[in-house]
């Protein structure tokens, strides 16, 4: 991702690209690219003047400005503090690359003494041509104690939620002994799930 003030008015804008042969071009398409850099509605009149064209090819000196920002994995992960400073990465299980995560609850979830984890997540204010990220509300994963976890489908009920954006889940215990989840929505009421 380029950032930076490419039309020199102080707004920050965000160039999202992709790589390929080492090269990197536009994630957008030309309309989106134009809301923020109204520059290109001059310079690339159509789509075939825009078409296969490279960052640098496009956007040029209004580069000049901007950082160039890398991310080198997407994948939704754990980091597992080996308790001297140090944090090794492990990926989560394929269902768990499935929609972004948001939240995470750490819990002996099965009461083998091995930490376990609910994740939420979901998210649905994405573009029309990508489609709303919308897999899982809430997945459960069960440690090993070694660092791996094991997707559990399906979700056994209260937690089988079939629909929201998950951004926080709380375990709690409830004045009864009971144990419950206390989940939180984007733009919806919060939920208890007794279990």
């Amino acid at each position: 991702m380029y950032v930076g003030d490419m039309m020199g008015n102080g707004n920050m804008a965000q160039i999202l690209a992709i790589a390929k042969n080492g090269k990197y071009y536009p994630f957008l398409n030309k309309e989106d690219l134009e809301t923020k850099l109204p520059f290109l509605k001059k310079d690339f009149l159509s789509y075939g003047k825009m078409t296969g064209k490279t960052v640098e090819e496009i956007f040029g000196k209004y580069l000049d400005s901007s950082a160039l920002l890398k991310v080198y994995s997407l994948a939704s992960m754990v980091l597992i503090n080996d308790g001297k400073g140090h944090f090794a990465p492990s990926m989560l299980p394929a269902t768990a690359q499935w929609s972004p995560l948001f939240a995470f609850a750490p819990y002996d979830f099965n009461g083998d003494g091995k930490l376990d984890f609910i994740a939420g997540g979901n998210f649905f204010g994405t573009a029309p041509f990508e489609g709303r990220y919308d897999a899982m509300p809430l997945e459960m994963y069960l440690g090993d104690g070694k660092g791996s976890f094991k997707n559990i489908l399906p979700l056994p009920s209260p937690m089988d939620i079939l629909s929201g954006e998950v951004r926080s889940i709380q375990p709690i215990h409830l004045a009864n002994g009971k144990k419950a989840l206390l989940v939180g929505f984007n733009n919806a009421p919060l939920k208890l799930l007794q279990y």
